[in-house]
């Protein structure tokens, strides 16, 4: 505490004005000078003086203050007072979380960890594993629903409150303009204060959780049953928490589903199963709960997926998003939510991953070879078009490409192929060579050349029903794809090495049980069923 003095003169008089101050002080100069004036009833017209003076005073009381315990500090480590190991605890601690550099995401995946990883998720530790990971990901969850009913019911008190003012209030005269700016204003920036504190939470929650996940990754093998009961703990944990917000959570519908085996190849055939089904494609990825004797458990897709994680053995999935490389809008933001309800421990999250994918367009579109000098249709195009506009469309994909993200927190899902479309492919008239069946074709040799043997592919090259799709519209687009992957995958086999693989050719959920069975009773038709001999 110090003494704060001000003298100020009128007429000849003079006064003096002592305040205890604390020091580093906890709130503005602007603020404490307000409090100054109002609890002892000073002339308005002082305030600019005594701000200008208090600020000076504040400063110099402060850099004295941080010098002194500055001083104090190396006094006691000269003097060994100070326990140096946990000085340098400290620092690592304060590094680790606030220093991107130095934080356990970038050295959470790194080959030894993945080593770590493959070779306890094929020892007896499994089942604990994936308990610990669904056991994280509902905490996820639980988070992200305390945000949106933070944010929900903020929203619902901005909006009355704007009501009210908009009405003119209750016994009030009604409000300016300027008001109304105001009060908008100020609801702006409550509502982004507040995400940006949900957001931080929701990062420093995940941070924790790999911090947490590695450590106990690396002590089954000092003390396996030990994490064991860490692993059951945390199970009930997330059981507790789950039947909290359990009516928030959605729940699949069941599929409508049919599977077939082929055989194809000219000579030495090849093996490959065929499954149609009809569900929202997002259904692959999300987690759903899982209860055994009380307690959340992974649930049993999430076995296979994550044995073969770090395998040629991998699981694809198509989606079929516009030329913007973000997460806002449409399908991509449907997505984008799935992948931020559980922590992924082996790659970047998914708005990283687009942060490189974006750059890596950017560079690649800019390297692209120019116009020749006779093509004026680009000059006159490039003139009537900003810098900003031609940086944007530069940052974008064509159609017909695709991009890959990488996750392992997905339910079925290792790989995502990204395939950009456009609005054409509503129309009923397109063919082979529409360059999004082009860009399927790329998308199985890429599965055919980096060991992803189950990929799902939206047989309509849509994923919601409109009016527009008639029976024989569906009939026809099923056909297409049907030939066109056929004739791909002959095509990748001949090169590619011989292995049985599984396509999955989804449907949108909104498609009639009449139409899901024509489309079952065409793909035998147009693939090599395998038939059991039954003798006589």
């Amino acid at each position: 505490m110090t003494v704060f003095e001000y003298e100020f003169s009128c007429k000849g008089q003079c006064s003096r004005l002592e305040v205890d101050v604390p020091i580093p002080l906890s709130t503005t100069t602007d603020d404490f000078c307000e409090r100054l004036s109002i609890a002892h009833q000073l002339p308005c017209f002082v305030l600019p003086t005594l701000k200008a003076a208090f600020t000076e005073f504040v400063v110099a009381a402060e850099r004295k203050f941080q010098s002194d315990r500055a001083r104090r500090a190396v006094e006691g480590l000269r003097k060994g007072l100070t326990d140096r190991q946990e000085i340098c605890n400290r620092w690592s601690q304060a590094f680790h979380k606030q220093v991107k550099a130095y934080s356990i995401e970038s050295q959470a995946v790194d080959t030894s960890f993945s080593a770590l990883y493959k070779k306890l998720i094929h020892s007896p530790s499994l089942t604990s594993i994936l308990n610990v990971e669904h056991a994280f990901a509902m905490a996820v969850q639980e988070v992200i629903r305390d945000r949106d009913r933070t944010l929900a019911e903020l929203e619902r008190r901005q909006r009355v409150e704007m009501d009210e003012v908009l009405s003119g209030g209750i016994g009030s005269r009604p409000f300016t303009d300027t008001q109304i700016s105001n009060l908008a204003q100020l609801h702006i920036e409550r509502l982004e204060f507040q995400t940006n504190h949900w957001e931080e939470e929701l990062a420093k929650t995940k941070r924790d959780q790999k911090i947490q996940y590695l450590d106990w990754l690396r002590s089954i093998d000092e003390d396996p049953q030990k994490s064991a009961m860490k692993a059951r703990s945390l199970s009930q944990t997330a059981s507790n928490a789950y039947e909290e917000g359990e009516r928030h959570v959605e729940r699949p519908d069941e599929r409508l589903e049919e599977s077939f085996t082929i055989h194809l190849g000219a000579q030495l055939k090849t093996t490959h199963n065929l499954r149609l089904l009809s569900a929202h494609i997002l259904d692959l990825c999300r987690h759903t709960a899982n209860f055994v004797s009380g307690q959340v458990v992974a649930e049993p897709q999430r076995l296979q997926t994550a044995l073969s994680l770090y395998s040629q053995k991998l699981c694809g999935m198509v989606l079929l998003v516009d030329d913007r490389l973000n997460s806002y809008s449409g399908i991509k933001k449907e997505f984008a939510e799935v992948c931020a309800q559980s922590t992924d421990f082996h790659f970047p999250d998914l708005p990283k991953q687009l942060e490189q994918i974006e750059t890596e367009v950017l560079r690649h579109n800019e390297t692209k070879p120019r116009s020749l000098p006779g093509d004026t249709s680009s000059v006159k195009s490039g003139s009537s078009e900003s810098s900003v506009d031609s940086q944007e469309k530069k940052s974008r994909p064509s159609i017909g490409t695709f991009y890959v993200t990488k996750h392992s927190n997905l339910s079925e899902v290792h790989a995502v192929f990204h395939l950009v479309t456009d609005e054409t492919l509503l129309l009923g008239d397109i063919n082979s060579r529409h360059p999004v069946i082009l860009g399927l074709r790329n998308v199985l040799k890429t599965c055919f050349k980096h060991g992803i043997v189950n990929l799902t592919i939206p047989l309509l090259l849509t994923l919601e029903m409109t009016e527009e799709m008639t029976i024989p519209w569906c009939l026809k687009r099923a056909e297409l794809i049907f030939k066109c992957v056929k004739g791909f995958m002959m095509e990748m086999s001949t090169w590619a090495e011989s292995e049985s693989r599984t396509i999955q050719f989804i449907v949108p959920k909104g498609l009639s049980v009449d139409t899901f069975q024509m489309l079952s009773n065409m793909l035998p038709g147009i693939f090599r069923q395998s038939n059991p001999i039954v003798g006589r």
